[in-house]
């Protein structure tokens, strides 16, 4: 059994209400079904199940690392502020861009 990445969500929603997800599973089928959208009662119909190969390295382990997200154009809410545009990571943490100025110059000072 092979389990290949899917990235799940609900077509009809946008943003977080969207349940945008990476599920491990043989078949987009078995991606959907067992998908938080499809937990949260989105239509069948309604969610869509597009293969990510670049995820399908982190199968076995079912972590995926946020810095492997950012790469794939994913962003996080940040760790320091709570806007949800952080698209960078720096020792663990997730930082939107004026949080991550922030911290580079507090560095630099």
């Amino acid at each position: 059994m092979t389990l290949k990445a899917y990235h799940i969500h609900d077509k009809e929603n946008s943003g977080e209400e969207a349940c945008h997800e990476i599920v491990f599973a043989e078949t987009a089928a078995q991606a959907k079904y067992n998908s938080e959208a499809y937990s949260n009662g989105v239509p069948w119909t309604d969610i869509s199940a597009v293969r990510k190969p670049q995820f399908d390295q982190y199968a076995e382990a079912g972590i995926i690392p946020k810095s492997a997200y950012i790469a794939d154009g994913w962003y996080f809410e940040c760790d320091v502020c709570g806007s949800f545009s952080a698209t960078n990571e720096v020792e663990g943490k997730v930082l939107c861009d004026s949080c991550y100025e922030e911290v580079k110059g507090e560095e630099n000072a």
